[in-house]
């Protein structure tokens, strides 16, 4: 009997958002509730620990399904995606267009897809993931719009790229985005988070041009067309009702 595929949970939204707060309360739901161990991949020292873990899944095919829960994020830490966070979108003044910037995404991406996500899904352990394609779509259209140029031509454009083309091949079975009404709050929250990224999109003057792209039904429309269940969380309200929130989209995936 074919192995059942593991469950993929995407997290999405503005930078300053809480969607670190979303995953890792997911990932503590699991581990509580299953027993399911967590095993990153988006630091170099866990990639070391997962290639040896897992070195041509040999270990992995031992594993019993539903065991771990792979936590990633896009960009990634490591190879393209350390490029991509520590050059291509620092806050710096080289600024590179559009169509390097969905090279190197796509890129990351596609060696993320192969190298961790599908392996995992497809021996039956879940993955959760920060991030994925929706916001090069979201970013790139804002540019797109600032540039005056077409906004359909850009998301069709990402589209074609095979990061994007694998990541709608194994597409999320659940899509949370989460939305505040007040971006400003976002700002405050980059400011007094220990992670600094130095991202050149960090300002609010950017996350408020960002914001309807998030939201536009167009995305939604587009993973439900892949059989992708989208959720929106508030995540304007306290920190214990955005965890409650979050469980209660979870468990309803």
């Amino acid at each position: 009997m074919p192995q059942k595929r593991g469950n993929l949970t995407v997290l999405e939204g503005l930078d300053g958002i809480g969607k670190g707060l979303v995953q890792k309360t997911i990932l503590e739901f699991e581990g509580k509730r299953g027993g399911k161990r967590t095993l990153p991949t988006d630091f170099s020292g866990s990639l070391r620990d997962f290639e040896v873990l897992f070195e041509e899944n040999k270990n992995l095919s031992n594993a019993p399904p539903g065991e771990y829960i792979l936590d990633c994020c896009e960009p990634t830490y490591w190879g393209v995606g350390k490029a991509i966070r520590q050059e291509i979108i620092a806050n710096n003044t080289r600024n590179y267009p559009s169509e390097i910037k969905i090279q190197a995404y796509s890129l990351d991406r596609l060696i993320l897809m192969r190298k961790c996500i599908i392996p995992f899904l497809e021996h039956g352990q879940d993955v959760i993931e920060s991030r994925n394609f929706v916001s090069t779509l979201c970013y790139q259209s804002l540019e797109a719009l600032e540039e005056g140029s077409s906004i359909e031509d850009v998301r069709n454009r990402i589209l074609k790229h095979p990061g994007s083309q694998i990541e709608l091949e194994y597409a999320p079975d659940l899509l949370i985005i989460s939305t505040i009404n007040d971006v400003s709050e976002l700002i405050k929250r980059l400011q007094n988070r220990e992670k600094k990224d130095e991202c050149e999109f960090e300002n609010l003057n950017f996350q408020r041009k960002l914001k309807p792209f998030y939201e536009d039904s167009w995305i939604k429309e587009l993973f439900e067309k892949h059989g992708t269940r989208v959720a929106y969380l508030d995540a304007g309200i306290s920190e214990e009702a955005t965890k409650e929130q979050a469980i209660e989209i979870y468990e309803n995936k």
